[in-house]
């Protein structure tokens, strides 16, 4: 391989990795403009699965074991 192959062989490299650096530095930009939007969407949607488990708890489970679930989910949901 000559030294212009090589030179050439190194750009495009060279060229590759800032591509992908790029993607990398919008993906990681993208989602901290996103994020605070979407925190309380991902919230809400946490608290509507707890709050559907607790009023609708899995078919079989005597009321003793359901009202220790309903306490842990209740601790979950203040976290």
């Amino acid at each position: 391989m000559s030294g212009k192959h090589l030179m050439l062989s190194i750009f495009c490299i060279q060229s590759a990795v800032d591509e992908v650096l790029d993607a990398m530095y919008c993906a990681a930009e993208w989602g901290r403009c996103l994020r605070p939007a979407y925190d309380p969407f991902l919230k809400d949607m946490q608290m509507e699965v707890v709050a559907n488990v607790m009023h609708q708890p899995p078919s079989g489970m005597s009321s003793g074991i359901d009202a220790q679930a309903r306490q842990r989910f209740h601790k979950i949901s203040i976290c």
